[in-house]
């Protein structure tokens, strides 16, 4: 496999990841820190979903401690 080819691979799979872990905290966490979302439409959320792909990984650092404090 080319260099070229492995990074091509390495984003595909940190966008899938994003777009796991986006979609997931979209759903389910982002109105529990934020109060402006707690009555927003989907397509509200639908716009935050590719910033949420870009920092996945903060946000699932945000998420487990926020599991972490309900436990």
């Amino acid at each position: 496999m080319s260099p070229l080819a492995l990074i091509v691979v390495l984003l595909g799979v940190y966008a899938l990841l994003g777009l796991l872990v986006g979609g997931v905290y979209l759903l389910r966490f982002a109105s529990r820190e934020d109060e402006a979302l707690r009555g927003s439409a989907v397509h509200v959320r639908l716009l935050l979903l590719p910033g949420t792909i870009v920092v996945w990984p903060l946000l699932l650092s945000r998420m487990a401690r926020r599991h972490e404090e309900l436990a």
